[in-house]
């Protein structure tokens, strides 16, 4: 791993940004490695130095861990940032990504004000990541309070990397970053980025339900060799809002619709199975007279049909397929 970190110019970095301090890098290096090569405890780590080969030699203790990260300032982060910039080459593709990651702390800003999505009784953070298609290494890094959406986090993701001096990138994000919002600031800045986005869209389930009904695949539509996917691609006319009564017209903003017919095929397979089987146990509740449940379970269990109900004993009278 250290060999990584010479090949990738990362240790040569962390040598510039902490003025040649030798000892301060192998630290932060070993660290590292210990959280990619075990991911345990800190406490852990002066034990897993004994059996390991590092750059730092001396026991890894937990105090010189606190007063070590409690040094790193946001100036050393910024700098590193540059000196990465530096490395990155005008036009590159670079994948944003986040997950939410709960934490025991309570002394971090991120952490104490960051609501738990999965309702646990923890608080949380989101770690945001920006790294490169050519080289896999991440050259941005920030947490988020965990009630933060993606789609607010971009804007600060790209202040910070306009500020690092990074080229112009093209980014590339999943929909949890989707926004309208996003999307005009992405077409006011001239930011190139290629986004996933939601097919509930209006602009998207237009152009999917101009195709109609089709058997194998949409008409139009030309399918590539290799994926084994159908494609279309649209030129789109989307004018944002720079100030009140101007706007700014996207510059080359397309859309590109894929259709996969071999995963359509598994889905319209598993519809017919979920259809026999609502149709067989409705079939049996109506023979039997059974009193049903309240009508969120009846959708919910049994979503592929309408159902009659007689209204005071709630036994089933009739069901159509909807």
């Amino acid at each position: 791993m250290e060999q990584v970190a010479v090949q990738t110019g990362l240790k040569d970095d962390l040598i510039k940004v902490f003025d040649g301090n030798k000892e301060i890098v192998d630290a932060i290096l070993s660290i590292a490695m210990y959280q990619v090569g075990n991911g345990g405890s800190f406490n852990r780590i002066v034990h897993w130095q004994r059996i390991e080969k590092l750059p730092f030699s001396r026991p890894l203790v937990a105090p010189f861990i606190t007063k070590l990260t409690q040094s790193i300032t946001e100036e050393n982060r910024m700098n590193l940032f540059r000196l990465r910039a530096e490395r990155v080459e005008d036009g590159d593709l670079c994948a944003v990504d986040s997950t939410s990651r709960s934490a025991y702390g309570h002394f971090l800003a991120d952490i104490r004000w960051g609501k738990n999505k999965e309702h646990l009784p923890l608080e949380q953070t989101n770690e945001v990541v920006v790294y490169g298609f050519k080289t896999h290494m991440p050259i941005y890094y920030r947490t988020f309070p965990g009630h933060i959406p993606d789609s607010r986090t971009i804007e600060t993701i790209l202040t910070d990397l306009r500020h690092a001096g990074f080229p112009k990138i093209v980014l590339i994000t999943d929909r949890g970053y989707e926004s309208l919002r996003n999307l005009e600031k992405y077409i006011l800045d001239g930011q190139a980025l290629i986004m996933w986005i939601r097919v509930r869209q209006s602009m998207v389930l237009g152009r999917i339900r101009e195709f109609g009904n089709f058997s194998h695949a949409p008409e139009g539509m030309e399918i590539d060799e290799e994926s084994r996917l159908y494609y279309k691609q649209y030129d789109l006319d989307y004018k944002g809002d720079v100030r009140k009564g101007c706007t700014k017209s996207s510059d080359r903003l397309k859309l590109n619709l894929y259709f996969d017919p071999v995963k359509r095929s598994g889905q319209l397979m598993q519809l017919d199975i979920d259809i026999k089987r609502q149709r067989d146990t409705l079939t049996k509740l109506k023979a039997e007279s059974y009193s049903m449940d309240d009508d969120a379970t009846l959708k919910r269990c049994y979503g592929c049909f309408d159902i009659k109900l007689n209204k005071e004993s709630r036994v089933i009278e009739d069901f159509v397929l909807n």
